[in-house]
């Protein structure tokens, strides 16, 4: 597919990580424990810098220190300074917040959506199907779900444009189908990739060497290269395991039919293994 014009560059950060067993990633891997880095995609386009999720940030710990949201902080430990936050990170880049004209959310997950507040006023762009599981979460179900509501700033109603996941974009990334064309001009393409939430949004795109984000539809690279799942009670607890399944299949396909593709899950550390970061 030829590249849109309107991106020029893409960098993709780290804003904390937790640490959990390398096992939990990929069922054949050792129960070692391993970083699982907190990323966000920071997308230079002609009218602005757009965000693929925010990672962690300090209101983290402010809204995990009371139960039951405290089981989520003991059971995935977290680490993160505010020397390495988004804000500076991105600073650091020359970017500044009325630089940012749009976030792109994957999911609802902490890790995903903690540094939220940090970024007032800007839109953000999620599938309708994966907010409306959330919506109406809250106490223990919302902690058994990786969510923590008071991550969302309190006007995220106002900010939020809810996309549609079923439309079919005039473009072809088989084995997917359907996707949508996020600002209308054939840039950045949202893909739902169901399972580990539903309605988890992947973001293509479409550049001079092609980017597909996959969030959490799988937590190394090796999973998508050799489609390998994580272990059973992981996909049992955190996701829908058949949905898990099939658009772990389609990812694989897709890396086949595309190996000029760079494609990052949200929490693979080969990417900064290359890097030497």
């Amino acid at each position: 597919m030829k590249k849109h014009m309107n991106i020029v560059d893409f960098k993709w950060l780290k804003v904390g990580y937790c640490v959990q067993s390398e096992h939990f990633s990929l069922s054949n891997a050792p129960f070692r424990k391993k970083r699982f880095y907190a990323t966000v995609g920071v997308i230079y386009h002609t009218n602005g810098i757009y965000l693929y999720d925010t990672g962690y940030s300090s209101e983290f710990y402010k809204q995990t220190k009371k139960f039951p949201f405290s089981l989520y902080a003991k059971s995935v430990p977290v680490f993160y300074q505010e020397d390495n936050s988004l804000i500076k990170q991105l600073s650091e880049l020359g970017i500044q917040k009325e630089d940012i004209k749009g976030i792109i959310l994957s999911h609802f997950h902490a890790d995903h959506i903690a540094g939220l507040k940090e970024l007032p006023s800007v839109p953000i762009y999620v599938f309708k199907k994966c907010y409306k599981q959330i919506r109406h979460k809250s106490g223990i179900r919302a902690a058994l779900s990786g969510f923590v509501p008071n991550l969302l700033p309190t006007d995220f109603e106002k900010r939020v444009i809810l996309l549609e996941d079923n439309q079919k974009a005039d473009i072809s990334l088989k084995p997917f189908e359907k996707m949508t064309d996020i600002l209308n001009d054939g840039s950045l393409f949202a893909v739902c990739l169901d399972g580990h939430a539903d309605g988890q949004l992947g973001l293509y795109i479409n550049m001079d060497k092609p980017v597909f984000l996959i969030s959490d539809a799988c937590w190394s690279s090796e999973g998508f290269k050799k489609n390998i799942l994580p272990p059973w009670y992981v996909r049992f607890f955190l996701g829908n395991n058949k949905a898990y399944q099939k658009t772990l299949e389609k990812i694989y396909q897709f890396h086949l039919l595309n190996k000029d593709v760079l494609i990052l899950p949200s929490h693979c550390s080969e990417y900064w293994e290359k890097k030497n970061v």
